[in-house]
């Protein structure tokens, strides 16, 4: 009910609030629920690097192939989703993951990571700081 209040958001629950892959947890006081938050399983596809001089079609087959292999073994694992990061200058690549069954999400929000485990290769973001 809570979430149709950011009509640009999209704030789906597809799997519902609990399930395979799904936990939520509730905040409460004075026995009154005032939110929730809901952990979907999931892998992120991300970073897809290709030799830029690579046949598009070459690149085209991998993609699929790859991925089908990396989401084959997430869901084996528990995941829910699948989730790809893709940036928006790449829009053929945007053609190939849609046509490889995702779709857009998290429409008008920024994603944030917090490693749950510690980075083991230094970000490329911070070579030159």
């Amino acid at each position: 009910m809570w979430r149709r209040q950011y009509p640009s958001a999209f704030l789906e629950l597809p799997k519902g609030v609990r399930g395979p892959g799904v936990e939520t947890t509730v905040a409460e006081k004075n026995y009154k629920l005032f939110g929730s938050l809901t952990a979907i399983s999931a892998v992120v596809m991300d970073p897809c690097i290709f030799d830029p001089t690579a046949d598009g079609l070459d690149i085209y087959t991998a993609v699929y192939l790859m991925e089908r292999t990396l989401a084959y073994r997430a869901q084996d694992g528990g995941a829910a989703d699948a989730y790809i990061a893709v940036p928006n200058q790449l829009t053929d690549y945007h053609a190939i993951v849609e046509k490889s069954g995702y779709m857009k999400t998290c429409e008008n929000c920024t994603i944030f990571r917090r490693p749950l485990r510690q980075d083991t290769v230094p970000l490329i973001e911070t070579e030159n700081t």
